[in-house]
């Protein structure tokens, strides 16, 4: 019987070392490493208490190794902090995630799902012991099982749960902003009473743009050739996103929702399209991105509060979207109007998968080979949308401001692209802020004057588009260098981070 329990006892500690063995791999700190080696020691003591509850544990924790292992191998290491993966997982798309999971997965990641898949078989042999624990020992480990959890209880893998529990949370932010803004929708804001300079106002967010592959921004390749022609009648600034989520970013631009207090100004600050409901314009949002699902709830919230919503992907899948021409027959469809006006362009823009965001009649690079090539046909394709946009707002001698700025930027490289990186690069906030006023504005010229060579924070983007359109009279510029990665909880300093370039090297 001895030899028996003996035997258990070991194949307990080498069932979860096995289990326990990638996350040891990819720690991030000796404090990580001695931190597994007691939650090695917390399993053994599970297959103490129960056989049941043991396999129970090393099932979550493989669950969690899958997470952490590939988070370690695809997104530039674990920092021990995983909820922003499992935020962004959670409020993506099925498209999304399918699009993900071609780009993403390859042989490491099914290696180590073969390696937990085997590891976990062989854990199920623990139920060919046949051996009691006396109750004495069971007891003494339960008791120890509890000192151990409340020891470990705020280190992954152990706070999973809770993290995602918050995940959850955060995503009913949607339902508390509708709420409350119907309750202020009587409430006049900075628009009541306001002179209406511009006859129209057209505000157009790009997707995945990252300013230095603009040639507009120096770019080495023609890639901006419309923008690069009207470069005298644009005044175009360096401008970091306040984040690397597209989720994040366009409320935090629409509602001047700060970085470190997100949750509460989503929910109860009024939006830029509300400023000019209340000042007489006719708002209208035109979306060729998503509009159901949780990934784009927080947006399509913001959005419904226009006169009009129009989204040209409803009910289709991301691999169903169309290019950003869909902006351009619809324009063909309905004839600019007198009444004054202000657009809300919602682009797909240069969002991965790059080659489906360009048609090859009009591409930089007809036969573009490799990522950077691809992008930059996205970046080519963007500009010849935006003058066919510009040449239908440019008519009759109207008064118009146009305003192009992205999400965020992008990463591009052959091995990594995209954006949502832990820890972020640079590329990913580095975005192009252009402004075309077809009349003077000298307020347009006093941001020119004084910000041009200086980087802004586009976190108080909602304050500048209602200076320049003389909707408030205080323009409250950010220099600030504080970003957020991933999600709320986690703002960052932009000078701090480094910049990966195209040939993968780290500057």
């Amino acid at each position: 019987m001895i030899k028996k329990k003996f035997s258990y006892f070991i194949f307990l500690c080498l069932t979860a070392f096995l289990a326990i063995l990638p996350q040891l791999y990819v720690s991030y700190s000796i404090k990580q490493s001695k931190f597994l080696l007691l939650l090695l020691l917390l399993l053994v003591i599970f297959g103490l208490i129960g056989r049941v509850i043991f396999v129970i544990a090393i099932f979550l924790l493989d669950i969690t190794s899958i997470f952490i292992v590939h988070t370690y191998l695809h997104w530039g290491g674990y920092d021990g902090n995983i909820e922003p993966r499992l935020a962004v997982a959670y409020i993506s798309p099925s498209y999304e995630t399918f699009e993900y999971l071609q780009t993403y997965i390859n042989i490491y990641d099914l290696s180590i799902l073969v390696y937990l898949f085997v590891s976990f078989v062989i854990t199920l042999f623990i139920f060919r012991f046949h051996i009691k624990i006396p109750l004495v020992v069971k007891g003494m480990a339960i008791v120890l099982a509890i000192l151990i959890i409340g020891k470990i209880k705020h280190r992954e893998p152990v706070k999973i749960i809770d993290e995602l529990i918050n995940v959850i949370h955060r995503n009913q932010l949607t339902i508390d902003r509708v709420e409350q803004q119907e309750k202020q929708y009587d409430v006049p804001i900075v628009g009541r009473g306001k002179k209406k300079v511009y006859d129209d106002i057209v505000i157009i967010f790009g997707e995945s743009v990252n300013r230095g592959f603009l040639s507009l921004y120096g770019y080495h390749k023609e890639t901006t050739p419309f923008m690069n022609a009207i470069r005298e009648n644009l005044n175009y600034l360096n401008a970091i996103a306040p984040t690397n989520q597209t989720e994040l970013s366009i409320p935090i631009y629409l509602v001047n929702a700060r970085l470190d207090h997100f949750d509460k100004d989503y929910v109860y600050n009024p939006s830029l399209i509300k400023t000019y409901n209340d000042a007489g314009y006719r708002t209208l949002w035109l979306s060729n991105q998503g509009s159901a699902g949780k990934h784009d709830d927080k947006i399509r919230a913001i959005a419904q509060e226009s006169n009009s919503t129009t989204f040209f992907n409803e009910g289709k899948e991301y691999y169903a979207a169309k290019t950003d021409n869909v902006f351009l027959n619809y324009f063909q469809t309905h004839p600019l109007s007198d009444i004054r006006s202000v657009y809300f362009l919602h682009l797909i823009g240069s969002h991965f998968d790059y080659k489906k965001r360009y048609t090859k009649n009009i591409a930089l690079n007809p036969n573009a080979e490799g990522i950077a090539e691809e992008y930059e046909n996205s970046i080519y394709y963007t500009d010849q949308v935006l003058e066919r946009i510009f040449k239908y707002f440019m008519v009759r001698n109207k008064k118009v401001l146009i305003i192009y700025l992205s999400d965020h930027g992008e990463v591009v490289s052959e091995q990594k692209h995209g954006h949502g990186f832990a820890p972020s690069y640079k590329n990913e906030y580095e975005v192009p802020f252009i402004i075309y006023s077809s009349i003077p504005n000298k307020r347009l010229q006093k941001i020119k004057d004084h910000y041009s060579n200086v980087p802004l924070n586009l976190e108080n983007f909602k304050n500048y588009v209602e200076y320049l359109s003389y909707m408030r009279d205080d323009i409250n510029i950010s220099n600030r260098s504080n970003v957020i990665s991933l999600t709320p909880d986690n703002v960052i300093d932009y000078t701090k981070l480094k910049r990966i370039g195209c040939d993968e090297k780290i500057y």
